[in-house]
């Protein structure tokens, strides 16, 4: 356990460290971005970088499973902390806010009126899921796996918001990147719930946890950095950031916690 609780909190402060500059380089390469095309310059090499550190983090994470093993990283999530409540505040918040924005799109964006129901309906579920995580000590695990489903299908569908958003280019960097932070939150979830299930995967939810912290960290910083210098202006796609933002704060905790709470039960069981 020693050795494979070391090997998780190498992974987690490597990622860590890789985040807080791929954040910074991201920002930097808005210093090369073509406002009216939508577009990083052609050949511009800040882009290129964070484009390198990005499949250099993502396949660092990828292999964590091959060198620690599964029976002994952490099995059973840590009891919330004062900051995983509030994270799991600003979660519920998040959602309500692409809530409130997701009901009003429907005049801008050409979302099928079925997919823009279902979104609405699903967010709903996923502030749940966070609300009964700050509220209630005990949850039923039925009650959080049903709401946890809410969460990936409110992720989904607002992947789809954007995915028809008929002025941002298809491969804009804006939405491509967006979209791959989404679905990488969607597949934390999954193995989130399973966890919430018993049916934890540990080597499977702590690569997926740090990929999705790395990804949604970096976008979600920078491009509130691109919001607030006035490069991007759709109130949609700040509302994801914040999200994105706001779920990179709860998946950080969640691991720290972990991990800290594992560190105590090993060093009681030497005692």
């Amino acid at each position: 356990m020693k050795r494979s609780l070391f090997s998780l909190r190498f992974y987690l402060i490597l990622t860590a460290a890789l985040s807080l500059i791929g954040a910074v380089l991201r920002s930097l390469s808005f210093l090369q971005f073509d406002r009216e095309l939508g577009y990083f310059d052609q050949g511009a090499a800040l882009p290129m970088l964070f484009s390198i550190l990005t499949v250099t983090t993502l396949a660092l994470t990828a292999t964590l499973p091959l060198l620690v093993k599964d029976h002994t990283l952490p099995r059973e999530r840590a009891k919330p902390s004062i900051l995983l409540l509030s994270a799991n505040g600003i979660a519920a918040l998040a959602f309500a806010l692409n809530l409130v924005r997701g009901t009003l799109i429907r005049g801008q964006f050409k979302v099928p009126v079925l997919v823009w129901l279902l979104g609405l309906a699903a967010m709903i579920g996923a502030i749940a899921y966070f609300v009964i995580g700050l509220l209630v000590d005990s949850p039923k695990s039925d009650t959080l796996v049903i709401c946890g489903v809410c969460v990936i299908l409110a992720l989904a569908c607002l992947l789809s918001f954007t995915y028809f958003d008929p002025y941002t280019q298809m491969n804009a960097p804006h939405k491509t990147t967006n979209h791959m932070a989404l679905i990488l939150l969607m597949l934390y979830t999954i193995y989130e719930l399973r966890a919430v299930s018993g049916r934890m995967m540990p080597r499977a939810l702590y690569t997926a946890s740090l990929a999705a912290f790395f990804l949604c960290f970096t976008v979600g910083l920078s491009n509130l950095f691109a919001f607030t210098a006035g490069i991007y202006t759709d109130i949609t796609y700040l509302a994801q950031d914040l999200l994105l933002l706001a779920l990179s704060a709860y998946i950080g905790i969640r691991v720290v916690g972990d991990v800290k709470a594992s560190s105590v039960t090993e060093s009681e069981s030497r005692v």
